[in-house]
């Protein structure tokens, strides 16, 4: 295509094809043709660009072929794209680079989750090699979106103001056995991640409506079920942590996954109970302490356990590729804010050291070779530098708040200035500020837009939503019923209600800076919940 727009060498006519009775429609693509157009054309041309249709009319006719019939032409159809990929790679020259690309997968990968596709990129007999790219962070697994790139890459052509990022390739042993292994375990998690998370948002729902009913009807109940029910609450913080180390594992069937989910969490459950020696706050201390350690860990040692989760991110729909997402950035904020304001409950931990804390996670959270959480950093500076303030006995006033605000833009500045001019592979932050330094400043409009557009979609379609609404609910009733109960066992843990406080502040602030807000707001309000009703439930017992 030239300046004009126009093709001048192309070609779309029936030649491109001829008849054939035995196949879809009676027609398929004709090879021979295809190759003679490519001598024609190929040392007069930079980029030339080969559809081959056949697979296309094969899927779009399958509903009147049988099972067998379709696999039949299938293998017909790859067998004959083999040989003409073959023939032309004979005629490349060592300057030439061969792309082949499957845009979307058949319907019945589609069905079954497998929705990733093949890109190849020949380039003569180079071997074990994956492509990778600053876009998904991820040997072996790259975004549509790098292809225009790489082309514009190759041509010495900017591409500063694309979407995507120029592929590479990395050494990688049994190159093709990984990228199976890859794919499978993607999918894997892909296809579970919705039923295994919408049963974990169940049980948060019920664990915390039982404990709410203990209360209120306590005089009713037998004391027995005090500790049942305290111990699902402990299994709620948990199972976060379970979810976690599940991928080491490999379990790739679902009824496994539960097994482990469930069989992992009761035993630290009760090895939890049973080494706090029963004193509610290590109970909670060490729950929270397992779950912030492990992903403070994990992610800096570069998200590998986050990465495969089923509380982690799914590649195939694009929402996340590395760093932490808002699943478990969420979870990390609201467990930090009960594992700093217990410590300092129980063993009077210095309260600077605590602060220096907060910051150390804010870091690991934003910085961009780690977290790469630009909502999350924005959250984690506004709530903990509020939590600090309360920790050192001052109040929040308005003024203070501006301070606050002041500091969230100077943190996310001052990371924005590591991605762009420090770290090598750029990060979603540093291309939305390229963005908006070519946009303008309605590229900001557009994506405070977004990330509107998308809470309001979420509300109404995720199960977090309910997680958020019934946490609202049992704290709305427990402010009434019974009546002071709130209050009271706020003063008996005057530093944990600080925490309860900061989780809230993170709550709010998460739901308005993130995407999927509503997804933050709920996994950070389960450490509130859990640990309110658990103390609330101890004392009546006790």
């Amino acid at each position: 295509m030239d300046f004009n727009g126009y093709i001048e060498f192309g070609d779309r006519g029936t030649n491109c094809t001829k008849e054939d009775t035995t196949r879809p429609f009676g027609i398929k693509t004709n090879y021979n043709f295809l190759l003679n157009k490519f001598d024609e054309i190929y040392s007069n041309t930079d980029l030339i660009v080969i559809e081959t249709g056949d697979t296309t009319r094969l899927e779009r006719y399958k509903n009147n072929l049988s099972s067998e019939l379709y696999k039949e032409h299938k293998n017909e159809i790859l067998n004959e794209i083999d040989n003409f990929i073959f023939n032309i790679t004979n005629k490349l020259n060592e300057n030439t680079k061969f792309i082949i690309t499957v845009p979307y997968p058949s319907n019945e990968a589609a069905n079954k989750g497998d929705r990733l596709t093949p890109l190849i990129i020949y380039e003569g007999e180079k071997n074990k090699q994956v492509l990778y790219s600053d876009t998904t962070r991820r040997d072996g697994i790259v975004g549509n979106v790098d292809i225009a790139p790489t082309i514009l890459y190759y041509f010495n052509l900017n591409s500063s103001e694309m979407t995507g990022r120029i592929l590479k390739s990395k050494d990688v042993a049994d190159n093709l056995n990984y990228i199976k292994s890859l794919n499978q375990r993607v999918v894997n998690t892909s296809t579970q991640r919705v039923r295994v998370l919408y049963s974990f948002a169940i049980y948060e729902i019920i664990a915390s409506i039982l404990a709410l009913g203990l209360i209120v009807f306590r005089k009713k109940i037998q004391s027995k079920w005090y500790k049942y029910i305290s111990l699902g609450l402990i299994g709620s913080m948990i199972a976060p942590f379970t979810l976690l180390i599940i991928p080491i594992f490999g379990a790739t069937d679902i009824v496994i996954t539960y097994a482990l989910l469930v069989s992992i969490t009761v035993l630290i459950v009760f090895s939890i109970y049973l080494l706090s020696k029963y004193d509610p706050l290590n109970v909670i201390l060490y729950s929270a302490a397992l779950l912030v350690f492990s992903l403070l860990l994990d992610i800096i040692t570069g998200q590998n356990l986050i990465k495969n989760s089923l509380l982690g991110y799914d590649p195939i729909i694009g929402a996340r590729y590395y760093g932490i997402g808002n699943e478990y950035m969420g979870i990390l904020i609201g467990a930090v804010l009960i594992l700093i304001t217990v410590l300092m409950e129980k063993y009077s931990i210095n309260k600077y050291i605590s602060i220096g804390f907060l910051g150390l996670v804010t870091i690991i959270v934003g910085f961009p070779k780690f977290g790469a959480n630009v909502g999350g950093t924005i959250t984690a500076v506004f709530t903990f530098l509020f939590v600090s303030t309360r920790l050192i006995g001052q109040k929040i006033d308005f003024k203070k708040i501006i301070y606050i605000g002041l500091a969230v833009v100077g943190v996310v500045g001052i990371m924005a200035i590591i991605d762009l001019f420090i770290i090598e592979s750029q990060s979603h932050l540093a291309g939305a500020i390229n963005q908006i330094v070519s946009g303008g400043p309605v590229v900001i409009y557009q994506i405070v837009v977004r990330k509107i557009s998308m809470n309001l979609r979420l509300i109404g379609v995720t199960i977090w939503s309910k997680v958020l609404l019934s946490a609202i609910i049992v704290l709305g009733v427990l402010f009434y019923k019974p009546i002071g109960l709130i209050k009271k066992i706020s003063l008996k843990y005057p530093k944990i209600a600080i925490g309860w406080s900061g989780i809230i502040v993170a709550c709010i602030i998460g739901f308005a800076v993130n995407d999927s807000g509503i997804v933050s707001a709920a996994t950070s309000i389960i450490f509130l919940i859990s640990t309110v009703l658990y103390l609330i439930i101890h004392d009546l017992e006790h």
